[in-house]
């Protein structure tokens, strides 16, 4: 069995559409954190470019289907 863990980013969690939001990483962003972008579809959820400030705050604030890194 799979455990899905959601985690509550609160403010930290800014809305740019319905299905698209960025969990603003700590110190606003800046690095090392960084921002990440979560897009959630009529069936699955994607996050883009996860930042360190994802694990240390105990993930998404949903289930996320897929991750993609578009750079390296």
């Amino acid at each position: 069995m799979v455990q899905v863990v959601e985690a509550d980013w609160g403010d930290d969690e800014r809305r740019l559409t319905p299905s698209i939001s960025v969990l603003v990483g700590d110190a606003g962003g800046a690095y090392p954190s960084g921002n990440t972008l979560l897009v959630r579809g009529a069936g699955e959820s994607v996050m883009i470019d996860p930042s360190v400030t994802v694990v240390a705050r105990g993930g998404a604030p949903v289930p996320v289907d897929a991750v993609i890194n578009s750079h390296s």
